[in-house]
């Protein structure tokens, strides 16, 4: 949930212009949010909108620094006046839903991405993926479905970040349709090459159909991806055992000792650190 402006810029760096026409205190404000000083970025915004009251950009970011804050009630009520103020900010209807997920509020969720659907904003896409992830989150799989592809539909630019082809996938496998979870786990794969999570859940997808062989492939392939990420191997051991390769398995299942003794050596010194601490 970042603010309005372009971020990674200093306040040195605007010229006098930018600062009259954007306020000097909004700028502070910025800064202060990259900064993660977002008591002082909300004081800033508050003077802001002491000389700009109608400024939709500040009512947002000061909504910002609340959620950073955790003081959700006013956050909610700066994202809906920056709302009031500019109906097509969508920037501020995701951030106010996502502020009214984090409280559990789910029907003024729903209500808020469907006011901004209303609105037909050009990048409505983010909405529909939203409320998508929203039902996911309430294992509401079928309806998360529904609104993925609406997304998909909506936004083509959404099908060249792979998350959303994840969380597609997830969601069938979810349901138990798991030959389209494998089709959008590769999407994800292809777009997010290094993305070991897609590559774990796709091998358990092959388990799911009973092709084993493919699940060992895809578990190497995550197991050289990500070394030290123990999760595979108990997989890749399993699975080789059933495809008949007794010697593969034992040769995992000695790479999983190695791991495990070297993470209990970690603990042990991590442990002895602690300790020293706590004497001293």
């Amino acid at each position: 949930m970042g603010s309005i402006i372009v971020s990674g810029k200093g306040i040195e760096e605007f010229n006098l212009e930018d600062k009259k026409y954007l306020g000097i205190n909004f700028l502070k404000g910025c800064k202060n949010i990259e900064d993660m000083k977002y008591d002082l970025a909300a004081e800033q915004f508050k003077k802001a909108l002491n000389k700009n009251p109608k400024d939709a950009r500040v009512w947002h970011n000061l909504g910002k620094a609340f959620t950073e804050l955790r003081n959700y009630n006013e956050a909610i009520k700066s994202y809906k006046k920056a709302i009031s103020l500019k109906p097509a900010l969508i920037d501020s209807y995701i951030n106010l839903g996502l502020v009214y997920e984090k409280i559990r509020r789910y029907k003024d969720v729903a209500s808020i991405y469907k006011k901004a659907i209303r609105t037909n904003i050009p990048e409505i896409y983010k909405i529909f993926h939203l409320y998508g992830q929203m039902f996911m989150d309430l294992k509401q799989y079928k309806r998360a479905i529904g609104f993925f592809k609406e997304a998909l539909e909506r936004g083509p630019d959404l099908a060249k970040s792979g998350n959303i082809f994840y969380d597609l996938a997830f969601c069938y496998s979810r349901i138990g349709n798991y030959e389209r979870a494998v089709e959008n786990y590769k999407e994800t794969i292809e777009l997010l090459p290094f993305f070991s999570s897609a590559y774990f859940e796709v091998g358990c997808c092959y388990e799911k159909l009973g092709k084993y062989n493919l699940a060992v492939d895809i578990f190497q392939k995550a197991k050289n991806l990500s070394p030290g990420y123990m999760d595979f191997l108990p997989k890749l051991i399993t699975d080789k055992i059933k495809v008949g390769d007794q010697t593969g398995a034992l040769r995992e299942y000695k790479e999983l000792q190695r791991q495990e003794e070297e993470l209990k050596d970690m603990v042990a010194k991590l442990s002895i650190k602690l300790k020293k601490k706590r004497i001293k």
